[in-house]
């Protein structure tokens, strides 16, 4: 993908399990911000969250706590 110019690729990451994280890569200002408080990092997820995304991660920590409790 061609990066715009005055932008560039940011990682937005959020933890689903303990040890299992998954990462979203969004678009922004190339001078963004990047230590976001937790309230701001999470509307970022929320927004660049697809449905499939969404599903796939609840999915994820479904296995994830069935894998505990065995």
């Amino acid at each position: 993908m061609k990066v715009p110019a005055g932008s560039r690729h940011f990682t937005v990451v959020r933890n689903i399990a303990p040890g299992l994280r998954w990462r979203l890569f969004v678009l922004n200002d190339a001078d963004a911000e990047t230590d976001l408080p937790e309230e701001v990092a999470r509307t970022v997820w929320e927004a660049a969250e697809t449905s499939y995304v969404r599903e796939f991660v609840a999915d994820l920590r479904k296995i994830m706590a069935t894998a505990v409790r065995s």
